[in-house]
């Protein structure tokens, strides 16, 4: 039976957008995380946009590929990817097969968590 990921964030207060994405509020400010449960029948990818990759151009020193391996290497629950359009995206992989609505709240708010902090380190501050 298929996990229904949209009631289990509900349920922990969160409020799902038509385009499946959830504001997860990180301190005064909030993360947008986008949940995307057509990319595997076993798992949920959520991400969330950290930097643009005109940001990027601004701020990092290396390539954004090199950014990311070397953030991933000390990372637990969130990797660092670059999508097709240059931005550093945050992503976790969460496990639908016995998904409780406690796991994805964890999940959901380290990596709003953890977006947050590296959008504000990269740039000193919180975009939307």
């Amino acid at each position: 039976m298929r996990v229904d990921w949209r009631a289990l964030a509900r349920q922990e207060g969160f409020r799902v957008s038509s385009d499946d994405s959830i504001s997860v509020p990180v301190g005064s400010s909030s993360q947008v995380i986008s949940v995307d449960d057509s990319f595997s029948a076993d798992a949920l990818r959520l991400q969330s946009v950290i930097a643009t990759g005109k940001i990027l151009d601004a701020v990092v020193d290396t390539t954004y590929l090199r950014y990311a391996w070397e953030r991933n290497r000390f990372s637990d629950l969130v990797g660092f990817t670059v999508d097709r359009r240059q931005r550093l995206l945050g992503e976790s992989w969460v496990p639908l097969d016995g998904l409780q609505s406690k796991e994805l709240a964890l999940q959901l708010r380290e990596l709003a968590r953890v977006c947050d902090w590296h959008e504000f380190r990269l740039t000193g501050e919180n975009i939307e």
